[in-house]
């Protein structure tokens, strides 16, 4: 699927990184969900900084995943933002002192005659994304990222960033793409990577992938379906992934008529037609 320079690559960008954000466009379908997942449960939690980022509701399709929860609609969490519904002709100054519990205070002096600004007016929030590392998913642009680049934009446009998708459109604005349209899903591209940078993964990472590659190759009846992609389901396997309890029936088959398994009477027809 992608030689060996490539996985090195890879492999090396993952080992470099302290700090990654994982970027999901609105809307997400469950083989983008379960590759992100897939990839943020197998990065190592207790030496990173991790986010995986979504600006949209989850669809409740998508709720047979492992991870959901760990999505959030932002991922700017840089720097504590304070605003002010305070217009600047009225401010004269902001600034701060270091109380003698050690406790900062900040300042904000309205000019001579204005009034200060109304606590209740006052919204702190975080923004300010940052990251060694960013892998996004299904995506040609960094407009279809949604609000999550809207919002950090200047981020955006200087990371280091890993894109997958399913075209052979090369990426404008990463450093590393695996794009291809010979896999059955992206599921199917991050296990492979996955299977040749680590001799086994979390449960929770095969289990999602696993998923995904049912979901996308019809319950492996896609005539994309290879060899080669039995080998990543007996990976994820081993790996500890489960296959979901029930199976959707297959697109495009006819309803299984409601006396199917009454007694049939069948008459043998006698004779040539006159």
């Amino acid at each position: 699927m992608f030689d060996q320079s490539q996985i090195d690559s890879f492999k090396s960008a993952l080992e470099q990184a302290n700090s990654f954000i994982l970027a999901l466009p609105p809307e997400p379908d469950i083989d983008l969900l379960a590759s992100a997942l897939a990839l943020y449960s197998t990065l190592p939690q207790d030496k990173s900084t991790i986010q995986i980022g979504c600006s949209s509701p989850i669809k409740t399709d998508s709720l047979r995943l492992v991870g959901l929860d760990k999505i959030q609609t932002t991922i700017g969490s840089q720097n504590l933002v304070i605003s002010l519904n305070f217009s600047e002709d009225k401010l004269e100054k902001i600034d701060y002192e270091k109380a003698p519990d050690g406790n900062i205070k900040l300042f904000i002096k309205p000019r001579l005659g204005e009034a200060a600004p109304d606590i209740n007016a006052v919204k702190i929030g975080y923004a300010g994304a940052s990251a060694d590392l960013v892998i996004v998913f299904g995506i040609q642009t960094l407009e279809e990222l949604g609000k999550l680049y809207a919002d950090e934009k200047a981020f955006f446009d200087s990371a280091n960033i890993v894109s997958f998708n399913l075209t052979t459109n090369p990426s404008t604005f990463a450093k590393l793409s695996f794009h291809t349209q010979s896999a059955n899903s992206l599921a199917e591209v991050v296990a492979f990577l996955l299977k040749n940078i680590y001799p086994t993964i979390s449960p929770d990472a095969a289990s999602n992938l696993l998923l995904s590659l049912i979901d996308a190759t019809n319950n492996f009846t896609s005539l994309k379906t290879t060899a080669d992609t039995f080998e990543l389901v007996a990976f994820l396997m081993r790996s500890g992934g489960k296959r979901p309890a029930t199976i959707a029936p297959f697109s495009g088959h006819a309803t299984v008529p409601a006396d199917w398994k009454n007694p049939k009477v069948y008459h043998a027809k006698i004779g040539g037609s006159k």
